[in-house]
């Protein structure tokens, strides 16, 4: 099976599925590596991202039914060698980012918003200019031809999942915004009162 990078995630515009084609055209001939776009809901974007592909000639991309399996999800993501979350627009955390980290593996996403908060450039993944197809082309490429700081930063996403995102950290910042609140409430009713 030959090695893959793998994007998962509708197919709309705003998700960025569009430059995730045009700067892997950009490496494709020469890196060996296809890229699996995991979303086709057979609607108007899949329509519009197959056309693309079509026009490109990318023998090297193949476009997926989305996966509803979470185990085949999962399961695809390990066997990648990375993932893209190519935003467009502002996400807050998007799940194939965790899903990702999850598996142990690194991921490549858009310089916006909150997305860099948890992708740290050169630590879990790398980050690539807004709009600026040669810089993605370029960070693929890089993590395509670089094994070892690639395994380096799955490990790190998959420590970060393990200590930030785990049901434990996740309770506890939750109970801190109980016991935040609970104070608050009194105060609030002194001052209605």
């Amino acid at each position: 099976m030959n090695p893959y990078i793998l994007f998962v995630g509708r197919f709309a515009e705003y998700k960025g599925v569009d430059w995730a084609i045009e700067a892997f055209s950009r490496i494709s001939q020469k890196s060996g590596v296809r890229l699996r776009l995991m979303g086709d809901e057979e609607d108007q974007d899949s329509a519009r991202v197959k056309d693309m592909v079509r026009k490109l000639d990318a023998r090297d991309i193949d476009v997926l039914p989305f996966q509803r399996n979470k185990s085949e999800l999962l399961q695809q993501m390990q066997q990648s060698l990375f993932t893209l979350v190519p935003s467009r627009f502002y996400e807050n955390l998007p799940n194939t980012i965790l899903e990702s980290f999850a598996c142990g593996r690194p991921v490549i996403a858009t310089n916006l918003g909150s997305i860099s908060e948890i992708v740290q450039d050169k630590v879990n993944g790398l980050l690539f200019s807004y709009g600026d197809m040669d810089d993605f082309a370029r960070k693929m490429e890089w993590l395509i031809a670089h094994a070892e700081p690639r395994e380096r930063m799955g490990e790190a996403a998959f420590s970060l999942i393990q200590t930030e995102y785990s049901r434990e950290r996740h309770l506890e910042k939750l109970m801190k915004v109980f016991e935040h609140v609970k104070g608050v409430v009194p105060e609030l009713e002194a001052v209605a009162g």
